[in-house]
C-alpha cells in the first residue's frame, strides 16, 4: 500500500488549529490548564466569563465585597465558590474574610464606646441588684410563713364571730399534681387542694404537707423541670402542657377544644384560626365558619375563602346522586390535596418567611458583641470568629429564605388564580389538576435546592414529600446525584 503524502503545509496548518484552540487567561494571558490555571467561568447565564483559577483567587483577596464576578458583579453562590477548592477556601480566604469583616466592626469601636461605658455601670448595678434580691427573698419567705398564719387566723376569727364559713376567694391552679394517685391540680402556692400536698417550685417533687419541710432537690430534676417550663405551654383551657413541634405560634389543646396563643399563653377569641390541628376538628363537625381576618385581595386566601371559592366549586362538578361515585371519591382527593397545599403555604409564608427574614436582620448588628470587647469580656480572636460564623449563617439563611420565597410566592399567586378562574364543572377540575400538577414540580424543585444547601452547608434542610408533608433531611454529593439521576429517569 503506497504512503499517504503530507505537506509541510498541511503540518502547519494542524500546528496552528491546536495552538489556536488552546485558550488564555484574559488577566494573565496564561493558557489554561488544569492546575493554578484552571478555567473558572461565572455561574450567571447571561456573563459565562471566565478566567483562570490564580487570577480569580487573587482577585477575590482584594476584594471588600461579597464573592463575585469580576465581569457582571454579581455574587458568587457558596456551592459556585466550591470550585476554588476547599483547602483554599479554609486555609487562605477563611483568614481573610475574617481580618476584613472584623476590621469593619473594629473601625466602629469610636462610636460604640458610650454603649460600653454604660454596659460596664449596668454590669457594676447588676451585682448590687442581685444583693439586694437575695436578700429580699430571704425576707419574703419569712413574711409568707407569717402572711399564711395571718391569713389562716384572720379566716377563723372571722368564722368564729358570724357563726359561719365565709366564702373563699376562687383559687388559680397552673398544673397537674405530680403526687401518685392524684389528679388534682396546683395552685400558684404550689399546693394541691386535693392531696394536700406541697410541690418544689424548683424541681417539681413533692415536698410533703408543710412547705418548710426538709427536702433536697435532685439537680437532674431542677434540670428537668427546666426544660420542660422552656419547651412546653400549659392550655390556658385545661392546664395540659402542649409541646411545639414547629410552625405558627397559633396552637390548639385536642383534650378541650381550646385555641391559644404560643407566645401571649391567652385563648384565641378572635383572629383567624390556621392551626391544623383546629382545621380537622372544625371538618370533623362538618363546618368551616368564616374567621375573621380574611383578605379578600392580595396576600394568601384564607381557610374559609378556600372552601366557598374553591372547594365548592370542585364538589359541585360531580355529585354523588349523578351515579358517577368514583368522580366525586376523586374530586375528594383533589380537595384534601388543595387543603395540604394551603397548609404549607400558610406555613411557610407566615413563618419561615418572616422568622428567617428576622434571624438575618439580627445577624448584621453586632454592637453587643463590640461592647464585650471593649470591656474585655471577648478577645479579638473570638470577637472575629463570631463575626464570620454570623456572616456564614446570613449568607445560609439568605439562601434558605430565597426558596421559602419563591415557595410562597407561587403558591398564594396558585390560590389567587384558582379564585378568579371563571370555568366551572369539569373544566375548572381540569385546571385545577393542571395547577396542582405545576405546583408539584416547583415542590420537586425547590427540595433540589434545598438538598444543595444542606449539602454545601453541611446541615439539616425541609424537604417536602408528595403528600405536602414536611419533614427533615441531611443531604450530601452521593445523596445529591441519585436525586439528580431519579429527576432524570423520571
Amino acid at each position: 500500500m503506497a504512503a499517504k503524502n503530507i505537506s509541510p503545509d498541511t503540518i502547519t496548518k494542524n500546528t496552528m488549529s491546536k495552538k489556536a484552540a488552546v485558550e488564555d487567561c484574559l488577566i494573565c494571558c496564561e493558557p489554561f490548564n488544569k492546575s493554578c490555571h484552571l478555567p473558572v467561568e461565572c455561574e450567571q447565564v447571561g456573563c459565562k466569563y471566565k478566567a483562570c483559577l490564580e487570577c480569580v483567587r487573587a482577585y477575590l483577596l482584594t476584594s471588600v465585597n461579597e464573592p463575585h464576578c469580576m465581569e457582571c458583579k454579581v455574587n458568587w453562590s457558596a456551592k459556585f465558590m466550591l470550585v476554588l477548592k476547599k483547602g483554599w477556601l479554609s486555609d487562605t480566604y477563611r483568614p481573610h474574610r475574617e481580618k476584613f469583616l472584623c476590621d469593619i466592626e473594629l473601625a466602629k469601636l469610636a462610636e460604640t464606646m458610650p454603649a460600653a461605658e454604660n454596659y460596664k455601670a449596668w454590669k457594676n448595678q447588676e451585682a448590687v441588684v442581685e444583693a439586694l434580691r437575695q436578700k429580699y427573698l430571704a425576707v419574703k419567705r419569712e413574711l409568707e410563713v407569717i402572711s399564711d398564719e395571718l391569713t389562716k387566723a384572720a379566716r377563723l376569727s372571722s368564722q368564729l364571730k358570724h357563726g359561719k364559713e365565709t366564702k373563699e376567694e376562687k383559687k388559680e391552679f397552673f398544673m397537674p399534681c405530680p403526687a401518685v394517685n392524684c389528679n388534682g391540680l396546683l395552685s400558684t402556692q404550689y399546693k394541691c387542694g386535693i392531696c394536700d400536698m406541697f410541690t418544689c417550685a424548683d424541681c417539681h417533687e413533692v415536698i410533703g404537707t408543710s412547705k418548710m419541710e426538709a427536702h433536697t432537690c435532685d439537680p437532674n430534676n431542677v434540670a428537668s423541670a427546666l426544660a420542660i417550663k422552656k419547651e412546653t405551654k400549659q392550655c390556658p383551657g385545661c392546664h395540659n402542657r402542649i409541646y411545639r413541634i414547629e410552625g405558627c405560634s397559633q396552637m390548639w389543646c385536642t383534650g378541650c377544644h381550646t385555641a391559644f396563643d404560643w407566645n401571649t399563653g391567652r385563648k384565641v377569641e378572635t383572629g383567624q384560626l390556621h392551626n391544623p390541628h383546629w382545621l380537622e376538628y372544625q371538618r370533623g363537625l362538618g363546618t368551616v365558619p368564616r374567621a375573621p381576618g380574611d383578605v379578600p385581595c392580595g396576600g394568601l386566601c384564607s381557610y374559609s375563602e378556600l372552601n366557598r371559592n374553591i372547594l365548592v366549586k370542585i364538589r359541585a362538578a360531580r355529585k354523588p346522586n349523578d351515579g358517577l361515585e368514583e368522580i366525586h371519591q376523586a374530586n375528594e382527593r383533589i380537595c384534601n390535596t388543595l387543603r395540604y397545599i394551603h397548609r404549607l403555604v400558610e406555613n411557610i409564608t407566615n413563618n419561615d418567611v418572616r422568622e428567617t427574614r428576622e434571624r438575618n436582620q439580627s445577624l448584621s448588628n453586632f454592637k453587643d458583641q463590640r461592647v464585650k470587647y471593649i470591656v474585655g469580656e471577648m478577645t479579638k480572636q473570638q470577637f472575629s470568629a463570631y463575626i464570620f460564623r454570623s456572616d456564614k449563617t446570613r449568607q445560609k439563611n439568605t439562601e434558605m429564605l430565597n426558596v421559602y420565597e419563591l415557595l410562597s410566592a407561587v403558591g398564594i399567586d396558585f390560590f389567587n388564580k384558582l379564585t378568579a378562574n371563571p370555568h366551572d364543572g369539569d373544566l375548572f377540575v381540569a385546571d385545577v389538576n393542571e395547577q396542582i400538577a405545576n405546583y408539584d414540580k416547583l415542590r420537586s424543585y425547590c427540595n433540589g435546592l434545598f438538598a444543595v444547601i444542606g449539602n454545601t452547608y453541611g446541615m439539616t434542610v425541609p424537604q417536602f414529600a408528595q403528600n405536602w408533608s414536611r419533614h427533615s433531611g441531611k443531604f450530601n454529593s452521593k445523596t445529591l446525584k441519585m436525586m439528580a439521576e431519579d429527576e432524570v429517569s423520571c
